[in-house]
């Protein structure tokens, strides 16, 4: 499920249509000839999905995006992302690894509360977000 941004020129994905036993998702770079921009506030939300792929033409993650999917395991980071929002994570309690964007300019509260298994968490240098997203998430 597709929405067309308020640019005229660009998508938010909200959804899947996932069927049971699948265990991915991967977010197209287009859709109907024009990027995916954004993943929409509460798209996947309780998915039991494992994994999740996101094109680089995302540079929002909405608020709780991926909200509970509590079998989510990784996430292939958007490399021109430059906001996670509020509880964007919240409760990915699978989740391993952590690749932020060196481009992440915003990380809201909790955006990754309950992400308690993870081993790998890389924060961006060039951004100053690590004392204050030490205070949002659960390391």
């Amino acid at each position: 499920m597709f929405t067309l941004n308020q640019d005229g020129e660009s998508y938010c994905v909200n959804g899947s249509t996932l069927t049971i036993g699948e265990d991915a998702i991967t977010v197209p770079e287009t859709y109907r000839e024009k990027p995916v921009t954004a993943v929409g506030d509460s798209a996947f939300a309780r998915h039991k999905m494992k994994s999740v792929s996101l094109p680089n033409t995302v540079i929002s993650i909405g608020e709780s995006a991926f909200y509970e999917c509590t079998e989510l395991t990784s996430v292939t980071d958007p490399e021109k992302a430059t906001e996670i929002l509020t509880g964007a994570f919240y409760g990915c309690s699978s989740l391993i690894s952590v690749h932020l964007p060196e481009g992440l300019l915003r990380l809201e509260e909790q955006a990754f509360t309950g992400a308690k298994g993870w081993k790998k968490f890389r924060c961006p240098t060039v951004c100053n977000l690590w004392a204050e997203a030490r205070s949002k998430i659960a390391i």
